[in-house]
Formats: C-alpha cells, structure tokens, sequence
C-alpha cells in the first residue's frame, strides 16, 4: 500500500495498544464505514478475500482451508475457525459444525 494512502485512509484506524498485539492491528468497522476507501475498493476491480481468523494458529486462511466450530460462549460471535492441524487432537469434537 502506498505511504499517502495509509496515512490517509488507513492510519487512524490503526488499534494502538502495542501491549496486547504485536502486529498492526486496525479496527475493522472504522474502515469498513469509510467512505473514500470504499470508493477506492469499488472503483477497482479487487474482490474481499473470503478469509476466517482461524483460533489456533493466530492467523486468516482462506475460508475453505479453515475448520468452523462453535465456541462456548453466548452471543452473535460463537462461531469461530480453526487451520485445523491433523497433529493435534480438538476437543470437543461435538463443537465443529457440520
């Protein structure tokens, strides 16, 4: 991404506290509601990524190469992913959705 841009459109959207993540972290719905990044976004021909946050690596993958699961907790956010590592034993096994 170009300096300019990110200064511009994408800096203050940046999460800054360095104590609890070590990588850029931006707030998600503050760049969603932008207006000039949007205009960006549709005026060239990129498409959004289909990626889930995937629990235990930290990462996104590709929303088909990640595992779904249903979390223990209450609320719109209970569906969660996993890289889903063959090495490793998820449990329970009942929490992945089919």
């Amino acid at each position: 991404m170009q300096k300019d841009l990110y200064d511009r459109l994408v800096k203050r959207a940046r999460f800054s506290h360095d104590l609890f993540v070590r990588r850029p972290c931006f707030w998600w719905p503050e760049l969603r509601a932008s207006e000039d990044l949007n205009k960006l976004f549709v005026s060239s021909d990129a498409t959004w990524a289909d990626l889930a946050f995937c629990e235990d690596i930290s990462r996104f993958k590709k929303r088909e190469e990640a595992r779904e699961f249903v979390a223990q907790i209450e609320g719109p956010w209970d569906r969660r992913h996993v890289a889903y590592n063959s090495k490793f034993k998820y449990a329970p096994r009942s929490r992945f959705a089919l």
